[in-house]
């Protein structure tokens, strides 16, 4: 009876480690294979339900608009997200959609830890995969956002320009920078 009970705790170990050593090698694997496209953290805007999307509206501390965003971790040591070049493809050479007084409506979804590379859109099209050390030697500003807003999608485009011409853009969405 025990060399059964034995067994059967040797399996399940096994099986407990083995399974922890899978996801840390699937782990290891993305991080050597930036090809495998990790996804924004916030889905792309535009393959959003309408209904549940969430605008994202910044200001900048210079044009980013035509360069590759990436995530990086709330320290901003390490890249959690890229885009797949499918993803940037479909959005021609932008990434943003210029508003007015330096303010941008994201395309792409774009965070608070979002930064952006010297990566252009264009670019990015043709280049091999980027390591993810390369990514990092891109990154062009770590603190890219003066302002952040957070809008709902009852509003579109028009209004949100509308709310920023004349300053309410932070009584109607919600300013999280």
């Amino acid at each position: 009876m025990d060399s059964k009970v034995n067994w059967i705790y040797m399996m399940f170990l096994f099986t407990v480690f083995s399974c922890a050593s899978s996801k840390r090698n699937q782990i290891d694997e993305m991080n050597k294979k930036p090809d495998c496209a990790l996804p924004l953290i916030n889905e792309s805007i535009l393959d959003q339900p309408k209904e549940t999307r969430k605008i994202v509206v910044y200001k900048s501390k210079n044009d980013f608009s035509t360069f590759v965003p990436i995530h990086l971790t709330e320290d901003k040591k390490n890249i959690i997200g890229y885009p797949a070049r499918e993803d940037l493809k479909s959005l021609g050479n932008t990434n943003a959609l210029f508003v007015e007084n330096g303010y941008y409506i994201d395309l792409v979804g774009v965070n608070f830890n979002s930064v952006f590379t010297s990566y252009t859109i264009e670019s990015y099209q043709k280049i091999n995969n980027p390591t993810l050390e390369e990514f990092k030697n891109h990154i062009i500003e770590l603190n890219p956002f003066e302002e952040m807003y957070i809008c709902d999608s009852r509003y579109n485009n028009t209004e949100i320009e509308q709310f920023i011409k004349k300053g309410t853009l932070n009584t109607n969405c919600t300013k999280i920078k």
